[in-house]
């Protein structure tokens, strides 16, 4: 009785906190623009009427291939491997979310997968598991990449035991311990740390009611499908973010650093003595609620100072619009361009490491915003 009025009370809370949400969202209008300041042809780029759209193309082996799939899910192809973050695409509206039970929309994974390379990918990432970042990995994992590990948090592994077929694959993620992905020779191609991180509040500062929901552990492995349960169900656990290093002939060509979610320091700034001190390339960073948490991003970057940034998880995931995007509720334009200005004023790159091509979004030496779906290639030659 007492898990039951808890799970009640959980839920109750849920509904008011994104009710809370869409209000504030509907009064303050989610942002779509960033300005020609932050931009090498300085232009504005407005992400709700794109002047362009995402394309890709193919690879060579010595190339990195990362393409942004849409909230925190990021592809990244190495040669002929590949891995996955938490791929989302079902966007449930936020009456569902505040109402509604899980539903994946197999039709919407489906196109948006359909110019993956998606036979390549060896493991699936999750960094936390909140259901925009969990909820499609049933309908990813069975029918798009078979062959593939998925590594989540223990919170992740117990939602995702409801699925049978997905027991043997699925890998807990703990601190200290790496994550190794081999090629089909048993080669190791790609070695990743995993690094303790946290979440920032969704609505303001405060940790707790009324600031952050959906920080929870399940009290046991779920056994009903997603669909069988309300999204307000759905917990977040520990949070991770991973630093990825690609290896070819046991040498580290390329290290990445990705995270999910804005996190207060030293929660999410690697370990040098876990990670070892080589430098990174790539920053692949969540934008919204940064001004939630202190020192964020400035802290991280000053510890990776990485060659290339890119910026995602920044759209709205409750919306299904396809090919003209606004940024999640509360990202208005002055927070998403002010987060750019704290950009410019730290001084983490010396070395910079612009994509072969120019990605569809915001684009600079020193950074990426791609549209989803958009492509981002990197040689360091």
């Amino acid at each position: 009785m007492g898990g039951t009025l808890r799970s009640s009370k959980k839920r109750a809370v849920f509904v008011v906190l994104l009710a809370g949400l869409l209000l504030t969202a509907v009064l303050t209008r989610c942002g779509s623009v960033i300005q020609g300041d932050y931009a090498s042809d300085g232009q504005p780029f407005d992400f709700a009427k794109p002047r362009c759209s995402a394309s890709a193309v193919d690879p060579t082996l010595t190339q990195v291939d990362i393409r942004y799939l849409g909230a925190g899910g990021v592809y990244i192809g190495w040669g002929p491997d590949a891995i996955m973050t938490g791929p989302f695409f079902s966007n449930p509206g936020v009456l569902r979310a505040a109402f509604g039970k899980y539903e994946s929309d197999t039709e919407r994974v489906r196109l948006h997968l359909r110019r993956v390379p998606v036979q390549k990918v060896r493991a699936i990432l999750i960094g936390h598991s909140h259901y925009d970042h969990i909820g499609d990995i049933p309908v990813v994992a069975q029918e798009h990449t078979p062959a593939s590990l998925i590594y989540a948090n223990a919170t992740g592994v117990s939602m995702l035991s409801a699925y049978p077929p997905l027991r043997p694959r699925l890998r807990t993620v703990r601190r200290n311990e790496p994550i190794v992905i081999r090629d089909a020779g048993s080669q190791e191609v790609m070695r990743i740390y995993p690094v303790p991180s946290d979440h920032a509040p969704q609505i303001c500062r405060w940790r707790g009611w009324p600031c952050e929901f959906a920080n929870c552990r399940p009290e046991a492995a779920w056994s009903k499908p997603f669909e069988e349960h309300r999204l307000s169900e759905f917990c977040g656990g520990d949070p991770f973010a991973y630093v990825i290093d690609l290896l070819q002939e046991g040498e580290v060509k390329y290290r990445i650093y990705y995270n999910d979610a804005a996190a207060q320091p030293p929660l999410g700034v690697p370990d040098t003595a876990f990670t070892g001190p080589r430098p990174y390339d790539i920053a692949i960073i969540c934008m919204p609620s940064y001004d939630f948490v202190r020192d964020y991003p400035e802290t991280l970057l000053a510890y990776l100072k990485p060659r290339h940034l890119i910026v995602g998880h920044y759209e709205n995931f409750f919306s299904r619009s396809e090919g003209r995007w606004r940024f999640v509720p509360l990202l208005t334009n002055s927070k998403a361009n002010a987060f750019f200005q704290k950009l410019q004023r730290i001084d983490y790159q010396t070395d910079p490491l612009p994509p072969v091509t120019k990605p569809c979004g915001v684009s600079a030496d020193r950074w990426t915003m791609p549209v989803p779906d958009g492509q981002i290639i990197f040689d360091r030659k």
